[in-house]
């Protein structure tokens, strides 16, 4: 099972051949105004080594606004096998 990583401890690896990697990331926006709503949310992004994080929207990828509201991530899970029948 893949782990939260904090991006104080390290940030993704970039694979040889490849300008991006695509992670999950754990994102606080301080929103957070009752017991039961911390102000953060999961989505996913990628990850390059000159931009940073980046999200999607509108149809680009673009570099997120405020690096220090990522504050985890990790890789996405292998997807799961077909049994063969």
């Amino acid at each position: 099972m893949t782990e939260w990583i904090s991006v104080n401890d390290h940030l993704p690896e970039i694979p040889t051949n490849h300008k991006s990697v695509k992670v999950i990331v754990a994102v606080y926006d301080g929103s957070g105004n009752n017991d039961y709503d911390f102000g953060s949310t999961v989505t996913e992004m990628i990850y390059q080594e000159d931009s940073g994080f980046m999200e999607h929207l509108f149809g680009e990828w673009n570099p997120v606004k405020a690096f220090d509201k990522v504050t985890h991530w990790m890789y996405f899970p292998e997807a799961p096998q077909r049994k063969k029948t």
